[in-house]
């Protein structure tokens, strides 16, 4: 018997072939648009803002004690962010359900990009969530203003799938927990 693999190389089997199915582009086509809040607002009142400040100069004292002067800047640009988000109001933007995908403003996202829907509250104001797939942004809020949910409904429906209950993240649950046990302001 020959062993040397050079005399006789052994028969291999002839390569697969592959197979790449053809996918035709679906026309871009607008099924929805309206205008409203990029984000959703509520104005606050002076309570507050004295809550916040009387927190952040608590941490600002508690961290200088700690030298941790750059968690210091920190916290300070969080409380300016606190007092930007709370005290200007969100401009208006124009969000578009086309056949491709959804644009929320500038931002334009596919349906292969989205994981399923759901319809929230924030404040009063009814909005839709949209959970992407990769980690960031994680989801897409599109306040709905004067549409009816009922129209989303059935122009996302046979595209995307729609959950009942909105699925909260740890963080949503964390921010949640907090709100309850270090409320900001006086509950109405």
């Amino acid at each position: 018997m020959n062993t040397d693999p050079h005399t006789n190389p052994p028969v291999l089997p002839p390569e697969p072939q592959i197979v790449v199915p053809v996918v035709v582009a679906e026309e871009k086509k607008l099924l929805l648009d309206w205008t409203a809040p990029s984000r959703p607002f509520k104005k606050r009142d002076k309570d507050f803002f004295t809550t916040v400040t009387t927190m952040a100069v608590l941490f600002v004292v508690i961290l200088f004690f700690m030298k941790e002067f750059l968690v210091i800047l920190v916290v300070i640009a969080f409380v300016f962010l606190v007092y930007v988000l709370s005290t200007v109001p969100p401009e208006l933007i124009k969000n578009q359900i086309y056949t491709t995908g959804i644009q929320n403003g500038t931002h334009s996202y596919s349906w292969s990009e989205l994981f399923f829907y759901t319809f929230d509250y924030k404040w009063g104001q009814p909005m839709m969530v949209a959970r992407t797939r990769a980690s960031l942004p994680g989801a897409i809020y599109l306040l709905l203003g004067d549409v009816p949910r009922e129209k989303i409904e059935e122009v996302i429906g046979t595209r995307l799938a729609m959950r009942d209950v909105p699925e909260n993240s740890w963080m949503d649950r964390s921010a949640s927990w907090l709100s309850k046990k270090v409320p900001l302001e006086k509950q109405s």
